[in-house]
Order: C-alpha cells, then structure tokens, then sequence
C-alpha cells in the first residue's frame, strides 16, 4: 500500500474514534487506488475545529504529492451526521490532489486552481454515486457568467487571490466557494465534450479546459 494512516487520537474529542475515521479513511483510499496510480504517501488525521468546514466538520489539505492531512472537528454539530461521507469524500478528494502533484501540480494562477479543484471534485462526485460536493453547486446559471468573465481576467495571473476567489469576497462581489463552482463548471464542460472522466484527466495540463468566451 502506497500510503500510511496516521490518526493523532489524544484528543478527548478524537480518542473514541480513531478505529472509525482508520476505516472511514482506508475506505476513501481503496476506492481511489482501484482507479489512479498514488504516489507514496501519509494520511494525517487530527483536530483542528479551525479548519474544517462548518457545515461538515471536516476539511483537507494536500500540500505536496506525499502528505494529506484531514482535520475533523468530532464537537461540531454536523460532524456525527455527515461524517461517514464526507471522511472518505475528502479523503477522496484530496488524493486527486496528491496524484496531480505528481504531474503539473495544483498550478500557480487562478485557471489551474480551478481546474485542479474542478477536477477533484468531479473525482470525488464520482465516488457520492454522482452527487456533488455542496460547494460545487453554489452559483446560479446569472452568476456563473459573471464570475466566469471577471475571472478569465486572471487566469494566467500568479499573483491571483485564491482566498477571493476560494472563500469570498464582499468588496470585489465575490461570493464564498466561487472557485470551487466555476471548476467544477468548467471541468465539467471538458468531461462531457471527451466524454471522460476526472481519474482519467487526472494529469491533463489545464490550459486544455481554458473556455472559449
């Protein structure tokens, strides 16, 4: 197996469940060995209420093709309820990630974030049998024009805000998750026309999903 768990259980919140987020974890694993090739790699589990998403009590972070680190929040409310998904959702999630390291990389300007983030949530979709992560979905039809418009003005921008674009911004209109919906728009867009999937595109370069405006 190319990857070790690790789950930091000392805790109080965490300790009684080490065994299940072990499993839940080793769940979103095998499901993604079965369909990419994974580099070598740790899987960190711990606490960190700072970092998870509210409204799942969970987040991940894939820093380097060779680490994820999953941060759980057991105390908040809509952690017990949503946990035996999305553990190996993100966790599914974020090894697209890793397996993209290994090739271009997460990027460095506002169109390869997208397409790297659009790319792992369509892998992740596919392991929910279809269903989206909810920040995927969180823009009309009105606003993904829009958004789409005023971010193809930095596409090719390093020094892009992924913070603006990611989690929001009131002063420049833009609403939390808008990059995680426009990638997942224009991920999907490329999908359907190749009439493929996000494990097999796993490595394409991101100027192939560059829209015509």
């Amino acid at each position: 197996m190319p990857a070790k768990i690790y789950i930091a259980d000392t805790d109080p919140a965490t300790t009684p469940l080490a065994k299940q987020l072990s499993d839940l974890v080793e769940r979103g694993l095998k499901w993604v060995e079965a369909r990419i090739k994974l580099p070598p790699l740790d899987i960190v589990v711990i606490r960190n209420p700072m970092f998870v998403i509210p409204e799942t009590g969970v987040c991940g972070y894939a820093p380097t093709s060779n680490l994820v680190i999953l941060s759980v929040d057991p105390l908040n409310t809509n952690f017990s309820a949503n946990m035996d998904i999305e553990v190996p959702a993100t966790i599914v999630h974020e090894l697209h990630h890793c397996s993209r390291w290994s090739g271009p990389g997460y990027g460095h300007t506002l169109l390869e974030a997208l397409v790297s983030e659009g790319l792992a949530q369509h892998f992740e979709a596919d392991f929910r049998q279809g269903a989206a992560p909810f920040y995927a979905e969180m823009l009309s039809d009105a606003d993904v024009n829009r958004l789409l418009a005023q971010a193809s003005e930095e596409f090719d921008n390093p020094g892009y805000s992924h913070s603006d674009w990611f989690f929001g911004s009131d002063s420049r209109n833009i609403p939390r998750h808008t990059g995680y919906s426009l990638g997942f728009k224009l991920v999907g867009r490329f999908l359907r026309e190749r009439l493929g999937n996000a494990a097999y595109y796993n490595l394409e370069p991101a100027d192939s999903f560059r829209p015509q405006l």
